[in-house]
């Protein structure tokens, strides 16, 4: 019998050990905590967004569903909407949206919460993929193109489409 010859088949130093235990936690957060890609992607793009300290621009937003078919014309200035003008078959008149529903870089971000697996967790299971897909802006990050539509569903498709956005001073 030789001396010294161990199994190399797994190791058993404490860093592999350490890898290990690392591995099994961060799989088992994942299962007890799903999170979709898309998720992740738009937590990020906000987290860029926010990091960019953009207070004050406009923003044109272009919304189309079974339902509705406008473009939302929001400024901003230091944080506030100072001015949203909702244009629908030609006529522009100020929006009356409720408060908290927006077509501001936040509200498009909140707008692409709610549509997420994670926020709708009692009415979407959580196997099914997501119905929304979310494209980013490549400079700013903030949320270019939305489209939501479930298979299975009638009439609940919807999207919006930035299309422009300008940085006020």
């Amino acid at each position: 019998m030789i001396q010294g010859h161990h199994n190399t088949m797994f190791p058993k130093s404490r860093l592999f050990r350490l890898g290990l235990i690392t591995l099994c936690l961060v799989l088992g957060i994942v299962i007890l905590f799903p999170t979709s890609v898309a998720t992740l992607r738009t937590n990020l793009a906000e987290q860029q967004w926010q990091a960019q300290r953009m207070s004050s621009y406009r923003i044109q937003v272009q919304i189309s569903g079974a339902w509705m078919h406008m473009i939302v014309d929001t400024t901003v200035q230091e944080g506030r909407i100072v001015q949203a003008i909702c244009t629908e078959a030609d006529i522009p008149k100020p929006c009356n949206f409720p408060p908290d529903y927006t077509y501001s870089v936040p509200g498009l971000f909140a707008l692409a919460r709610i549509g997420s697996p994670l926020a709708a967790r009692t009415s979407i299971p959580t196997t099914v993929a997501s119905c929304l897909s979310i494209g980013f802006d490549s400079t700013y990050h903030y949320p270019v193109d939305m489209q939501h539509d479930c298979r299975g569903t009638l009439d609940d498709e919807w999207s919006t489409h930035v299309q422009s956005f300008e940085l006020l001073k």
